[in-house]
């Protein structure tokens, strides 16, 4: 009965494990790498990895969360990103592109995007 959401947290667990970004082990690179976006929001919390933090592939990571049951707008920061999670399906090759500027994310939803 809830194999799509067995299948989208596989797939976000896969995720953290290709990706060394998601697994900083220390304060001062947590620190020196991510920084908080403010959304203007809290129910929806935004956040860039940058610098190809610990290793990864990945130059800059964006990781929105919105909480809210409803769909919010968040800015995205300038720049070309490729969404490789949605809230329904996790692919590290991509979902599709989204430039910066204004972006609709689904209630209850986690949105994973990589680029510049």
């Amino acid at each position: 009965q809830y194999k799509a959401v067995f299948e989208y947290y596989k797939g976000l667990i896969g995720l953290r494990k290709s990706h060394p970004a998601f697994r900083m082990p220390s304060t001062k690179m947590i620190q020196d790498n991510l920084k908080f976006i403010d959304t203007g929001d809290a129910g929806v919390i935004a956040y860039r990895i940058k610098n190809n933090a610990n290793g990864d592939e990945w130059k800059s990571i964006l990781v929105v969360l919105n909480g809210y049951i409803s769909v919010k707008t968040i800015k995205v920061p300038a720049g070309k990103w490729t969404m490789v999670a949605d809230g329904e399906t996790v692919n590290q090759k991509g979902i599709k592109k989204v430039s910066g500027g204004d972006f609709d994310a689904a209630g209850t939803a986690a949105y994973v995007f990589y680029g510049n």
